[in-house]
């Protein structure tokens, strides 16, 4: 039995709703999904990496579509040793570089530029010339591709976060469900999942951020009290 499948199980208990009468199938993977999709953007425990290939007289690079937050980035040109360099906000580099940075050319890629239009998209400082051929290698969160359901035993999409975090994505699931309830009890009893939710959630946060402070790494995952 699938780690999904074992979700919907255990809210259905909850739910009391064990042959679907209440609740499609549907319509739970599709707040499972929004689950692990709000888990990861606000923890930030989901962290992969990409490659961009500097071109002469190209500034601006497109991100992946799952881009959510930069954590680090690194230029090594031909030939080179690679070293990290910096990033920082458009508005940041407004304050730091001479006015008219954004056209200025290099042989010398030292910053990373992010924020002023989209955050799909990077730019880079100086603009590369001929002579700064190299990558740029990022290291990032990402948000987590949707879940979609397509049968009783099928469904597209990935369960990315670790086993600990699944009874975190059950309170969200069963909160949610119970909440779009029109008995105020169901409601009542939906908004006491979500509180449990929100409390996990915020002591997860506060396990990671120490986890970061303690090591400089970001754990993947975490031990839940609830169990």
């Amino acid at each position: 039995m699938s780690r999904v499948t074992q979700i919907i199980l255990r809210v259905r208990d909850t739910l009391a709703d064990p042959e679907a009468d209440r609740y499609q199938d549907a319509y739970l993977y599709r707040l499972l999904s929004e689950a692990q999709q709000t888990v990861s953007k606000v923890v930030g425990c989901l962290v992969k990496a990409v490659n961009l290939t500097v071109t002469a007289g190209q500034p601006f690079y497109d991100l992946p579509d799952d881009f959510l937050r930069m954590l680090r980035a690194t230029y090594k040109p031909q030939g080179g040793v690679e070293r990290v360099i910096p990033f920082m906000s458009h508005k940041a580099a407004d304050e730091l570089f001479p006015l008219g940075w954004e056209s200025e050319e290099g042989r010398d890629t030292t910053h990373i530029i992010f924020g002023q239009q989209t955050v799909l998209r990077t730019q880079l400082y100086p603009i590369p010339t001929a002579l700064t051929a190299g990558i740029v290698s990022l290291r990032y969160e990402y948000v987590a591709s949707p879940l979609v359901y397509v049968s009783p035993t099928s469904y597209t999409g990935e369960l990315i976060l670790t086993p600990q975090y699944d009874l975190l994505l059950a309170f969200y699931v069963t909160g949610m469900a119970l909440r779009a309830s029109l008995d105020t009890q169901n409601r009542q009893m939906g908004e006491e999942e979500l509180n449990m939710f929100r409390a996990e959630l915020a002591r997860v946060q506060d396990n990671l951020s120490q986890g970061r402070v303690a090591n400089g790494s970001t754990p993947d995952s975490y031990v839940t009290p609830f169990q």
